[in-house]
């Protein structure tokens, strides 16, 4: 059960750091045990299932079970795997528009909503944008703490920078 009080406390940290409101994304696997999500208007769902990469599933599995690590270890681990094995997808830069002469902007669908033929192309190389990584992060990070209350996982967005990081609160 995702804890609100957290998120929106995790949110207008944020916002008081960036000066912008961030969205939060969560795993749409989420919506049928968090009822009160809906009320607020900076929290969505997924549009797409998270899911952990094949080739980290065994991975996080082992993590998960290593008792020689902590915590922080654990998940830096988890990330350094995901940034040898995937780059960065420049294709986006294709996309860039200038808004005036001193700001431009990324497509912030790139990525973000996804079908199966993008899921089917993804298969065939290992180029990856923020958000494709964002989600492997989460959801392995979900699986790696699944038997702790004490951690919630999202994915923070800005429209504006159109950038997503995973975020684990604790």
């Amino acid at each position: 059960m995702i804890n609100l009080d957290k998120l929106n406390k995790f949110n207008e940290l944020v916002t008081s750091y960036f000066r912008r409101k961030h969205i939060i994304v969560l795993n749409p696997e989420e919506k049928n045990r968090n009822e009160n999500i809906n009320k607020n208007n900076f929290i969505i769902y997924d549009k797409t299932e998270w899911k952990i990469p094949d080739e980290l599933e065994n991975f996080v599995e082992n993590l998960r079970t290593n008792n020689q690590l902590n915590n922080e270890d654990k998940i830096l681990a988890i990330f350094e795997r995901l940034c040898m094995s995937y780059v960065y997808d420049d294709n986006i830069l294709s996309y860039i528009h200038k808004i005036d002469d001193e700001s431009y902007e990324l497509p912030d669908w790139y990525g973000r909503d996804i079908d199966d033929k993008w899921k089917n192309n993804r298969e065939q190389h290992n180029k990856r944008v923020c958000y494709e990584v964002s989600r492997y992060l989460s959801k392995a990070l979900m699986e790696l703490f699944k038997d702790s209350d004490d951690y919630n996982t999202c994915i923070l967005w800005d429209r504006s920078l159109t950038h997503y990081f995973c975020r684990i609160n604790l």
